[in-house]
């Protein structure tokens, strides 16, 4: 057997355990993690089945962490499902949310609101978040985020026909 599937089986076995023990958030969150193993299998149908379990369980609850983490992959499946409008007011929700409770979140978050923009044709917008981003890691002390907003970046100038600038982002 593959770690892979050892993962799904770990997942399960959590759901198991949590349902045992009738707490929505615990549940919610078994189910969370085991959309994240398919998502990381690049296996969206199951991984948004999930979510969307999950998201059931969750929304009974009074967690905000847990329930803006899961609007946050829900919107991750919609983005690589082409379903960018969708995905917008979920990232946009998640930023509000994550900006002064998780940085990591909050700043990858904003990455992925900025990709969105970048696939609708919006590079300005796109733009603006990308600076936004790298002037938020600066202002969190997070530079983790940074190459992806670079990288972003490149994207965009591509898209908007500066080359040379494109190439320096990416090769960044």
């Amino acid at each position: 057997d593959s770690p892979e599937n050892f993962k799904l089986i770990y997942a399960d076995s959590m759901i198991y355990a949590a349902k045992k023990s009738m707490n929505n958030a615990l549940i919610g969150s078994a189910y969370l993690t085991k959309g994240i193993v398919f998502y990381a299998q690049k296996k969206l149908k199951q991984a948004l089945d999930n979510y969307v379990i999950a998201n059931n369980f969750i929304s009974k609850t009074n967690d905000p962490y847990l329930t803006y983490k899961t609007k946050y992959n829900i919107a991750q499946i919609k983005y690589h499902l082409g379903f960018y409008e969708e995905a917008i007011p979920l990232l946009k929700e998640c930023i509000k949310y994550f900006k002064g409770e998780n940085a990591r979140a909050y700043l990858n978050s904003l990455h992925s609101l900025g990709l969105c923009h970048n696939r609708i044709g919006n590079y300005g917008v796109s733009t603006e978040i990308n600076e936004k981003g790298i002037a938020e890691g600066k202002r969190l002390a997070n530079d983790q985020v940074e190459p992806y907003f670079v990288h972003s970046e490149g994207i965009n100038q591509y898209f908007k026909y500066n080359y040379a600038l494109a190439l320096q982002k990416l090769k960044h």
